[in-house]
């Protein structure tokens, strides 16, 4: 995907999500019967199926890419598409060239395709997108992903076997600013069952990562890892998961965003 208009945000998700696609991406990108709210766009359903016949598209194009592909996919007809939903785009206005925060954008896909949803350990159907609000930052400095992890879950719900879930780790001090010095490593393999043993743990798929106001992603294809930066000409073969976590100065454990994890 080619930057366009500060489209960082959105594509790095969008490659995380269907570069390689879950079961559970493929799944809520082609169930007819899981439909959105019809509040979604207001009263205009036409909208939201146009909405999600872009994103379908998109999606496919990214899965059909090869490594001699000399073409770069648009968001134009997204973009466009996204003005006819005022309800879910009244603030954010993915539309629009301004940045963006990419958990917004996952959220966005979430309300288009609530098949995304998981259940928790209550049962209800909620975002598979867990903001890990640990701080004060320093406090979690060094900590593996999963450790984090369990210090968020002690004060909310629990998952069992979650086909796809993200986590986002929000890196700003309570003045607002950005930490870059903090260190916190993506496990390659979680335990999200609620018992001590996992047959089929959750795996690491996709690492946004921040940096100098821009977004990249880290996802993986197959067995190897790659590094997507849609300002670059090229994407990096990165390699196994030992090479993901030295590549580029720690990159993904001193500034990863969202971790993606999914259960196939």
């Amino acid at each position: 995907m080619k930057n366009k208009k500060n489209s960082c945000y959105i594509d790095v998700v969008l490659t995380a999500l269907f570069i390689d696609p879950s079961n559970a991406a493929v799944k809520a990108m082609n169930s007819i019967k899981c439909t959105p709210s019809s509040k979604v766009c207001g009263s205009d359903q036409k909208s939201v199926h146009h909405i999600q016949s872009i994103i379908r598209d998109v999606a496919a194009e990214l899965e059909e890419h090869s490594y001699e592909s000399k073409y770069y996919i648009s968001l134009d007809e997204l973009r466009q598409s996204a003005k006819k939903c005022p309800v879910l785009n009244n603030t954010e206005r993915f539309d629009r060239s301004s940045m963006n925060d990419p958990s917004v954008f996952m959220e966005y896909l979430v309300h288009l395709f609530p098949c995304l949803k998981i259940k928790n350990s209550k049962g209800l159907l909620v975002s598979p997108l867990i903001n890990l609000e640990t701080g004060p930052l320093k406090d979690i400095n060094g900590y593996d992903l999963s450790d984090v992890i369990d210090k968020h879950m002690e004060k909310n719900s629990t998952f069992n076997n979650p086909p796809l879930i993200v986590f986002d780790l929000t890196r700003l001090n309570s003045r607002g600013e950005y930490e870059n010095d903090i260190e916190v490593i993506p496990d390659e393999f979680l335990n999200l069952s609620g018992t001590e043993y996992q047959d089929f743990p959750s795996e690491l798929s996709a690492v946004v990562v921040w940096k100098d106001f821009h977004y990249t992603v880290y996802a993986k294809v197959e067995d190897t890892w790659y590094y997507f930066d849609d300002t670059d000409k090229f994407v990096q073969e990165v390699g196994t998961y030992e090479d993901l976590l030295s590549h580029n100065d720690n990159f993904v454990s001193m500034d990863g965003k969202l971790f993606f994890y999914v259960q196939n």
